[in-house]
């Protein structure tokens, strides 16, 4: 990735990409909140099973929808095919 594709031409811009990713990290804390409160679990700490789902939930969640307001596609498949050419 070259260093002009990572820049922002106004600070309009700048506000949008940040408040898309705001809007992203909101929702994926939203989800894993809810997943929390469903799940019958109640041994957060690091290092046991319930912790390594609500952290992959919380990431993978989080990714999806960056993905999903970056480039109108949850998975954007054909993304490495346009860097390319």
């Amino acid at each position: 990735m070259s260093q002009e594709s990572i820049r922002w031409s106004t600070p309009k811009e700048f506000a949008s990409k940040t408040g898309k990713i705001i809007v992203a990290l909101a929702g994926a804390m939203l989800m894993t909140g809810l997943l929390m409160l469903a799940l019958p679990y109640t041994e957060y700490s690091p290092q046991t099973l319930e912790r390594v789902i609500v952290v992959t939930v919380f990431y993978t969640t989080w990714m999806l929808l960056l993905f999903k307001l970056f480039f109108g596609k949850f998975i954007p498949l054909g993304m490495s095919k346009e860097s390319e050419t």
